[in-house]
């Protein structure tokens, strides 16, 4: 976000990796899914089980979304029950379609004259496999 590089005792290069490889899926509990990620630091995830393939949430559809706040860095478990949006078990062997979103920490942007821009910056990373 710089024209031209910064002081880098003022501004050190800092990282945009929030994972420590690909998620997975695999059955865990009974009729449960296990979502496996790793992450780098303890963050928020958002998990959009994406069942009309249109790379988005749509709200009213089979579509899902779970949150899972604060999760640990390390490896973690996403417990999901294998249902879409409209409260149906999706069968095993169909294929799904899942979008990760990945909160961690806040971003500090060095910005000038912004005044004028009263709505902001909204920074998120979308991992999709």
């Amino acid at each position: 976000m710089f024209l031209t590089d910064p002081d880098i005792i003022a501004y050190p290069n800092g990282s945009m990796s929030f994972l420590t490889g690909p998620p997975t899926l695999e059955r865990c509990v009974r009729d449960s899914i296990c979502i496996n990620v790793g992450l780098i630091k303890t963050s928020d995830v958002t998990v959009v089980i994406d069942r009309n393939n249109n790379n988005k949430f749509d709200a009213g559809t089979a579509d899902r979304k779970l949150f899972f706040p604060q999760v640990p860095a390390g490896s973690s478990c996403l417990y999901w029950d294998g249902k879409d949006g409209l409260g149906n078990l999706i069968a095993v062997g169909n294929p799904v379609s899942v979008i990760l979103s990945i909160e961690s920490g806040l971003v500090n942007l060095p910005m000038y004259d912004v005044e004028n821009h009263e709505t902001g910056f909204f920074d998120v990373c979308y991992t999709s496999w």
